[in-house]
């Protein structure tokens, strides 16, 4: 007979590493982003997790070098590493001595359907390293749709590319405006939205799209965009009293 639970508890722990390893990014958002997913199944905390924190990974990438052929050289590598996840173990042995890069191979060793979608979003990453400002809001949509298809299957996938795109927004101006979160330009799930996504949670018990919804309205009108012991509470509010209200 299988043992179910020995089947479980390496996925549970693979959930607790990966949604710590958000916590501890360094970006602004990460933290913010991980208490979306605090209600959510296992299996979803650790795809979105690591989906979540390789978007950040390739946006510091993407961002950080001031020559756009750097950018392109490290873009490429997590490309490259990626791809390597289904080949030869030797090869996959090497990438995943990068603790991002094992999650990777473990979470494509669970979801293999997904892989060549993963390599897909991080294209768009590539593509932004030759684009005009290096706009990567396409590879942002792309994550957060993954991640809804992921969670819901076919639907609300539309409604998560948006939301990802307000995300794309909060971290472009994340080093531009270190204290102030943006206020113009990002865009604004409206209430409509966030009740539509408060129903389905209530109907499938998935809370990450709709506190992701919130989190990127609440951003938009606080002071500082800096994570504060207080979000929690917010995230608890959103989940179980109402949403926030759009000014």
């Amino acid at each position: 007979m299988i043992n179910r639970t020995l089947i479980a508890s390496p996925r549970r722990q693979d959930a607790r590493e990966a949604l710590q390893a958000l916590r501890l990014n360094p970006s602004r958002l990460a933290p913010q982003l991980a208490l979306t997913m605090m209600f959510e199944p296992v299996k979803n905390q650790f795809f979105n997790a690591c989906i979540t924190e390789l978007v950040i990974v390739l946006e510091t990438a993407l961002r950080a070098p001031s020559e756009s052929l750097l950018a392109a050289i490290r873009v490429q590598w997590w490309c490259d590493t990626v791809t390597a996840l289904s080949e030869t173990p030797k090869t996959a042995t090497e990438v995943l001595t990068v603790p991002l890069a094992a999650r990777l191979g473990r979470l494509v060793n669970l979801y293999p359907a997904c892989h060549q979608n993963i390599i897909d979003m991080i294209g768009h990453w590539q593509n932004a390293c030759h684009e005009p400002g290096r706009n990567s809001s396409a590879g942002w949509q792309a994550a957060w749709r993954l991640m809804a298809q992921h969670s819901t299957g076919s639907q609300q996938t539309k409604m998560a590319g948006d939301i990802g795109l307000c995300f794309y927004f909060f971290s472009t101006q994340e080093q531009a405006v270190a204290a102030q979160p943006p206020k113009r330009g990002v865009p604004k799930p409206d209430q409509s939205d966030l009740a539509k996504l408060r129903r389905r949670r209530a109907e499938t018990g998935m809370s990450w799209l709709y506190l992701n919804a919130a989190l990127s309205l609440y951003l938009t009108q606080i002071e500082s965009a800096n994570q504060s012991p207080t979000m929690i509470w917010q995230i608890l509010k959103w989940q179980y009293i109402r949403p926030p209200r759009r000014l």
